[in-house]
């Protein structure tokens, strides 16, 4: 029997974003008015109107049950990896910092290409569990075999390419958030 532990954060985090979707089907309006009462990253409330908060609370607001279900499956299946190896600490921060990241930079990229719209979702955040993955992995591979590889590379292979097929995945906030999870794991390596 393996003496591996439970990863809480990442089942709480899954149960959050479950609960705050459910919540959110109650209210009444149209799914954009409903993401934007929530918390969606909206660049004039964010930057204007100093409601930095969204940044974070949309992490927790998903578009619809195919959206829910996709990120919270890729959460915990790559969250309870890494919680459980790295701890509770490394997870939390790299999943808030990706999350803020991933958001921010869309928000701006976006806006200065004149296309501002609602944002919401975790997979910024959890692009950026996949980067902190993949650089401890890269960091650590003299005491890994070929196969512990295999995981966060088709983690990240399937982020890139859901991406790629559907125009309306946010890929700037993948990519932001790999990155910032990347940075994280660095930052991480150093003050272990």
């Amino acid at each position: 029997m393996t003496n591996r532990k439970i990863p809480y954060l990442t089942v709480a985090l899954v149960i959050i974003n479950a609960v705050v979707f459910f919540i959110m089907n109650f209210t009444v309006g149209t799914e954009t008015d409903m993401l934007y009462k929530y918390g969606a990253v909206y660049y004039d409330d964010v930057v204007n109107g100093g409601q930095w908060w969204r940044l974070i609370a949309s992490c927790f607001l998903h578009f619809d049950i195919t959206h829910l279900a996709f990120n919270m499956f890729s959460l915990y299946a790559v969250g309870s990896s890494l919680e459980s190896e790295y701890g509770k600490t490394a997870f939390a921060v790299s999943y808030a910092f990706s999350g803020i990241a991933g958001g921010a930079a869309a928000m701006f990229l976006y806006h200065y290409q004149g296309t501002d719209f609602v944002a919401a979702g975790a997979s910024g955040a959890i692009c950026g569990l996949v980067g902190f993955w993949v650089v401890r992995m890269i960091l650590d591979s003299e005491r890994r075999s070929w196969l512990e590889f295999i995981r966060p590379v088709i983690a990240a292979a399937l982020i890139i390419y859901s991406g790629a097929e559907n125009p309306e995945v946010d890929q700037y906030a993948h990519v932001f958030g790999l990155i910032g999870g990347a940075l994280v794991s660095l930052f991480y390596r150093r003050k272990r």
